[in-house]
């Protein structure tokens, strides 16, 4: 890899952690270079120690109605439910390291999907020819199915995915992308930090250390904080006070959130794209993957095989799938009409039931679930000076362009690339104009018509919120 690929492919990344950001994605690349020559050459730096990642959940809402066939929607009980998701962040060096590696890893992953003709199947991580978006991927399916009625949809989800991963596997589909029977051992150096690695819980550093999780890099007196705490800090209160974490199984999982893990997930799943391709494609069906959320599309003579060799594939690589998620949606009859038992196929956030396309109403539920928190947080954050200066409106800008359609009137900010002097306009986007773009792309009415309240949602909720004086 050259340098401009490796400074084109890198991101700066300002966030706290046991060491401080690069200076420069130029001292980024020559401190990877310090640690390949190091490892390869034995020369300066010798040996990197990689920190531990710095660990977190993520907790997404997730609302739904009970399924009741027979009851009217507005009658079902609402169900709440938090997906959690770990995710571990990398130190700024290992962030680099990663970069490098990863970069160099999804290069040789283009040209073996290229090779074996499957450029479109995996989805999810990767920058498509065209440009394409989740709307695109979504499109592609529902007009596959309508195409070739009758068929079937099979929904399929890996349970734990990143968790699962054996590492037995990983290194093995690794050395094959490199083209290697081992690793080589800078390579092998990168995947046993992965495989083996460790974290500290973000909210037990900062306690640690008293800092906010609202504003981490606020200090007193300045300079602002730029590090977590200092190597001698480091030792005496993280490493001492047993707050390092292991990963706790010796044989499978990898870190979610390094910059690797995107790129080896899809290594590691080659083996079962490359033979259920072929198998959909013969069948005159279609196949695709998205990360861990699966989709066949094939004749419904076939369904029961397909089922089968599916799990067989991945129990072959050490993995499961979940059945309660796994959906069956036969599409029969003329084009537009209904799916079978009025069963809808949901995929990448939207949900066609063979005749219309809708957006999820889960996500839908969730975007006015935060646009109700983000006029609450207005107020909160304006109460003081609207009291002070003896006014009762909020000032309702930001919360129209976050929340509202009018996020497409805005151009964006001009800036300006240092190195070439080009100027660009930085695009805006929220749910909303999501979801215009895409009943624009998919050709769907009813998108819009899901969407067509929220502006008077949004302004009752912001005058139901106003601060009197």
């Amino acid at each position: 890899m050259t340098k401009d690929q490796f400074l084109e492919a890198y991101k700066h990344r300002s966030y706290l952690h046991f060491d401080v950001p690069f200076a420069s994605p130029a001292a980024a690349w020559d401190f990877v270079c310090d640690f390949k020559e190091g490892i390869l050459y034995g020369s300066p730096p010798r040996k990197h120690g990689f920190h531990p990642f710095i660990g977190f959940t993520l907790s997404t809402l997730k609302i739904q109605r009970e399924d009741k066939p027979g009851i009217p929607r507005r009658l079902r009980r609402i169900i709440y439910k938090n997906k959690l998701r770990p995710i571990k962040i990398a130190s700024h060096k290992d962030a680099a390291i990663y970069s490098y590696y990863g970069k160099t890893l999804s290069d040789l992953y283009e040209t073996r999907l290229a090779d074996l003709n499957l450029t479109e199947v995996p989805t999810a991580f990767r920058k498509i020819p065209g440009g394409k978006s989740n709307i695109d991927h979504a499109k592609e399916i529902f007009d596959f199915v309508e195409q070739n009625r009758p068929c079937v949809a099979l929904a399929f989800d890996v349970e734990k995915f990143f968790d699962t991963l054996s590492h037995r596997k990983l290194r093995a589909a690794w050395a094959d992308v490199l083209g290697c029977d081992r690793l080589p051992p800078d390579h092998y150096r990168v995947y046993r930090s992965l495989t083996r690695f460790a974290w500290v819980s973000r909210k037990a550093a900062y306690d640690e250390f008293g800092i906010s999780e609202h504003n981490p890099k606020l200090r007193e007196p300045n300079p602002r904080r730029s590090r977590i705490c200092s190597p001698e800090e480091f030792r005496q209160h993280i490493r001492e006070a047993g707050l390092i974490q292991h990963n706790p199984e010796s044989d499978k999982g990898i870190p979610q959130g390094s910059p690797m893990s995107a790129v080896l997930s899809n290594i590691y799943m080659l083996p079962v794209d490359r033979i259920m391709h072929t198998w959909a494609t013969s069948l005159g069906g279609l196949y695709r993957r998205y990360c861990d959320d699966i989709i066949v599309v094939i004749p419904p003579e076939h369904t029961e095989a397909t089922e089968h060799l599916m799990h067989a594939l991945i129990g072959h690589e050490c993995l499961r799938l979940n059945t309660g998620k796994t959906e069956r949606v036969v599409f029969g009859g003329p084009i537009g009409s209904v799916a079978a038992e009025d069963k809808k196929l949901q995929y990448l956030g939207f949900t066609f039931d063979g005749g219309t396309i809708r957006l999820r109403q889960s996500s839908l539920d969730r975007y006015y679930g935060k646009m109700r928190n983000g006029v609450n947080q207005a107020v909160k954050c304006q109460g003081k000076q609207i009291r002070k200066a003896g006014y009762q409106r909020l000032k309702t800008r930001k919360l129209l362009l976050k929340y509202s359609h009018q996020v497409r009137r805005q151009r964006g900010d001009k800036r300006l690339l240092l190195e070439d002097r080009r100027k660009y306009l930085s695009k805006r986007s929220n749910f909303i104009s999501y979801g215009l773009r895409a009943s624009k792309k998919l050709d769907s009415s009813a998108i819009r018509n899901q969407i067509r309240a929220h502006w008077g949602k949004l302004w009752k909720q912001i005058r139901s919120k106003e601060i009197q004086p």
